[in-house]
């Protein structure tokens, strides 16, 4: 019997002891091949980082800015600043970045072996870059002035083009309270981003009210570049992870950062499809129906992979993507996934001439989609 007793006192000994060692082992990714998963490099926590579209540079922040290559352990410092916002061109050969010196930041742009191209120093705060198929680079600057009563938010979209001719878009010019300014200080700025329609002719943006009376929020703002034509299409709780547009460029990716991630249509003002996820951690693929929300991949509605936690970023080519959690930087390769195909210059130009119509009011949604299908078919 005190034999008995004893086995069963050591069983309960191995399985506690086992049971521990399982607590303490990190989350595996699942679904995902060992083969393609990587620890690329270090990276500053909370620092910017973005991927060229053919997935082969990466440039982040760690001691200032630096460029690799995603296949090669050597790295380039390019700058001694810490960058504020990175983006890659759509072919690839250039890179712009933004840096932050008081009120002010300097614009850099690099070719895609690091050399400086241009710069210029502009007033504000950018707080995110984005550049156009055409190789216009969109820079979104928020510019505030603290007064006794409060301070001024007033965002601009520059528009640099490839001679550096520069043209100022005025988005929007508003109030907040003192409190809140010296309360957020530098977080502040994370209220302000956009997103550029992968097709180029559309933007969507955020900004932060401030009412006297009721709660904070963030409104999210839809506006043709062309057309000018701009227009409140949702309100997110402050808590929000990300807005992004949808590879078709018809739909926005949101999330609540609490509950739930979903795809929203802003011409129909409704939800489309959701994710059971708050989506602190939101990236979307710009060229398939691939989204990554708080490490689980989706591809076409399906959920194919459980990755590690953390910021996220696609190639353009969306074959590649990069997590940071904490101060390192993995990627992904990702498996062949269907793509919509490219359009040719004549309909991509009728397309775009669609979109602008619509963006107008001059067509029905119902006379756009059945134009759209039978020109795209």
């Amino acid at each position: 019997m005190l034999r008995l007793a004893r086995l069963f006192a050591g069983l309960i000994l191995i399985i506690l002891t086992c049971s521990a060692c399982s607590l303490s082992l990190p989350a595996a990714e699942s679904g995902f091949p060992a083969e393609n998963m990587r620890l690329l490099a270090r990276i500053s926590a909370g620092g910017e980082f973005a991927i060229d579209p053919r997935g082969e540079q990466v440039a982040f922040a760690r001691g200032g800015l630096r460029l690799m290559s995603a296949g090669q352990d050597r790295e380039l410092q390019l700058a001694d600043e810490i960058p504020l916002a990175l983006a890659w061109s759509a072919d690839g050969e250039r890179l712009a970045a933004s840096f932050g010196d008081g009120g002010l930041s300097r614009l850099v742009v690099y070719d895609g072996h690091g050399q400086e191209l241009r710069s210029a120093t502009v007033e504000g705060r950018i707080t995110q870059l984005r550049w156009t198929p055409a190789g216009e680079l969109l820079a979104l600057t928020v510019r505030l002035k603290i007064f006794s009563f409060g301070a001024n938010q007033r965002a601009l979209l520059l528009r640099l083009d490839q001679r550096g001719n520069v043209r100022e878009l005025p988005l929007f010019d508003g109030t907040l309270k003192l409190k809140t300014v010296t309360g957020y200080g530098e977080t502040l700025y994370r209220f302000f981003r956009f997103d550029l329609a992968p097709l180029g002719d559309e933007i969507v943006y955020t900004r932060l009210a401030d009412p006297p009376v009721i709660r904070k929020s963030i409104k999210l703002v839809h506006q043709h570049l062309e057309a000018g034509a701009a227009r409140e299409v949702y309100e997110l709780p402050l808590e929000a992870g990300g807005v992004f547009w949808s590879a078709d460029s018809e739909s926005l990716w949101l999330s609540n950062g609490s509950s739930g991630t979903f795809r929203y249509s802003p011409w129909r003002n409704r939800v489309e499809e959701e994710r059971p996820l708050p989506g602190r951690n939101l990236a979307v693929s710009r060229r398939t129906e691939m989204q990554y929300v708080d490490g689980r991949l989706y591809l076409d509605g399906a959920l194919i992979a459980t990755l590690r936690d953390g910021r996220a970023r696609f190639s353009g080519n969306g074959r590649l993507l990069l997590v940071a959690a904490g101060e390192q930087l993995f990627s992904y390769q990702l498996p062949a996934a269907g793509s919509p195909q490219p359009v040719d210059t004549d309909r991509l130009g009728r397309l775009l001439q669609l979109r602008q119509l619509r963006s107008r009011q001059l067509l029905t949604l119902e006379e756009y989609q059945q134009t759209r299908e039978s020109l795209l078919r």
